[in-house]
């Protein structure tokens, strides 16, 4: 069976990089495939990063930024657009 697959991205800022790392990876574990678009990086005492994922549909997207906003230590997850 052929599954379409969308690639995007999303955006989040957080207090707590480490503890925050391996939650918000299980956050995105219901998605088969995880680009290596990962990166996290430390600005005036907060923690951004990105992720590149691929989803399915909007649900999906929706979901996967629902659970990384509710992981304490997220101050905000959201989607972004991704150049690939």
């Amino acid at each position: 069976m052929f599954r379409l697959s969308i690639l995007t991205g999303v955006s989040l800022c957080s207090a707590d990089a480490p503890a925050s790392a391996e939650s918000i990876l299980q956050a995105i574990a219901c998605n088969d495939r995880i680009d290596e678009g990962w990166s996290l990086r430390r600005r005036e005492g907060l923690f951004e990063g990105k992720i590149k994922v691929y989803v399915q549909n909007i649900k999906q997207l929706d979901m996967i930024i629902h659970r990384i906003n509710r992981i304490k230590g997220v101050i905000k997850a959201s989607w972004v657009a991704t150049s690939e």
